[in-house]
């Protein structure tokens, strides 16, 4: 069974392998394959066609540089006061006077 390479950041990104084997490794599933010199290699599942899209990333179809989740847990970090500084403040070490 063909399998398609999702993860952006991999070297095979968008290239087709057939899978070998299917296991649970490393405390996560991966599929194993032959790459181009015939040796055999593992992605994680997550890396790959066999897991449907990400909802978000399939909306949002690259316009957007956040998702909904990164974007509520940096307001409530800065409902609590952090950064302790805010643009009006002056720089951290910076003299006051």
């Amino acid at each position: 069974m063909p399998v398609r390479v999702t993860h952006p950041f991999d070297p095979l990104f968008g290239q087709a392998r057939e899978v070998v084997a299917h296991r649970h490794n490393w405390g996560e599933d991966r599929i194993y394959f032959r790459d181009d010199r015939g040796h055999l290699t593992s992605l994680p599942v997550g890396w790959t066609s066999l897991v449907p899209q990400d909802a978000f990333v399939a909306v949002a179809a690259g316009r957007s540089r956040f998702r909904i989740q990164d974007l509520v847990d940096l307001a409530a970090w800065r409902a609590v006061g952090w950064p302790r500084w805010s643009r009006g403040s002056p720089a951290r070490g910076a003299p006051t006077t």
